[in-house]
């Protein structure tokens, strides 16, 4: 290790990168890594006492011990994970809490989808939650399956739909399939063909 930079080097170095620090100037990560560290250190001991530009911070045409002083102000500095925790979101008039429903994520337009479930009874309410604005909004107007609990679901990406299957409600087992248009929030019934031998499903999934 070249003149200057030996272990009062290191020994800053250390001292530095055991402090928590965040910045916005990362002039001095030479590997583009995102953070100051180690190996910046190792890259510019290699250049230390040259006049590589890249290595030379405080534009004097030298590597030197000003430049080092720098680095090491630098050093342990760069882009930190922003740590994740919970934070519970007022998003004003919720649905009513449930069990056995269903939710997809429509990705076209960064919401979530909830249909039917349970409380004391079978639920058979559409609700979006806007990921962005934060809000729930409620579906209505449309002639929607009946109330239902355990039905299965499908994202329907290509067809820019969810579909629905099955479940169970006051009458017993649905075997029925319906489908609500993401674009228009209106829900149709699917004519299927082939059918299922048995009377109907609650808690399947469906892919």
């Amino acid at each position: 290790m070249k003149r200057g930079i030996g272990v009062l080097g290191l020994l800053l170095a250390v001292g530095i990168a055991a402090q928590p620090v965040f910045a916005q100037d990362l002039r001095s990560d030479f590997d583009q890594s995102g953070r100051v560290d180690f190996a910046d250190f190792l890259l510019f001991a290699s250049a230390y006492g040259g006049g590589d530009p890249v290595f030379d911070l405080d534009g004097d045409g030298r590597v030197a011990f000003p430049d080092f002083l720098l680095f090491a102000s630098d050093f342990g500095k760069g882009t930190s994970p922003k740590p994740l925790e919970w934070a519970q979101i007022d998003s004003g008039d919720p649905p009513v809490g449930r069990l056995d429903h269903t939710m997809i994520y429509d990705t076209v337009r960064h919401r979530l989808v909830v249909f039917g479930g349970k409380t004391l009874v079978e639920l058979g309410d559409t609700w979006v939650f806007d990921i962005d604005l934060e809000t729930w909004r409620e579906i209505q107007g449309s002639a929607a399956p009946a109330p239902r609990r355990g039905h299965g679901v499908v994202y329907d990406s290509v067809r820019d739909r969810m579909v629905v299957y099955g479940g169970e409600g006051g009458p017993g087992f649905f075997t029925d399939v319906w489908s609500f248009d993401l674009d228009t929030e209106i829900w149709s019934e699917l004519q299927t063909s082939g059918g299922l031998n048995h009377p109907g499903l609650a808690g399947d999934s469906i892919s």
